[in-house]
């Protein structure tokens, strides 16, 4: 649903170098800045990725679960190789350097 939605989506630059976007029915898809900085919202208007600098030039990725009270972090992806991934309960699934990984149960 959200990908269908984003396909109609509507472009807006604001004079402040705010880039946004949005679903068909008028939320918030995307923010970014202009330093590359941003958010991602589900329809639900939840943030789904938030997107930090780390150093110039390098990214940070958040993914959050969709929920207005209480969202939990489900994923954390570097541009530099390192991500970890959690399961819905919060505990640890995945992480993964740039040399190797663990998956765990």
């Amino acid at each position: 649903r959200a990908i269908r939605d984003y396909s109609e989506a509507v472009v807006s630059t604001q004079s402040t170098g705010e880039f946004n976007k949005y679903y068909h029915n008028g939320t918030v898809f995307l923010t970014l800045l202009d330093d590359g900085t941003g958010t991602c919202f589900y329809p639900s208007g939840a943030p789904a990725v938030i997107i930090t600098l780390e150093q110039p030039g390098i990214y940070c990725y958040y993914v959050l679960s969709d929920s207005d009270d209480n969202a939990r972090l489900l994923a954390v992806c570097s541009q530099q190789g390192r991500t970890t991934v959690f399961y819905p309960d919060s505990k640890l699934h995945y992480v993964a350097t740039p040399l190797e990984g663990g998956l765990f149960s």
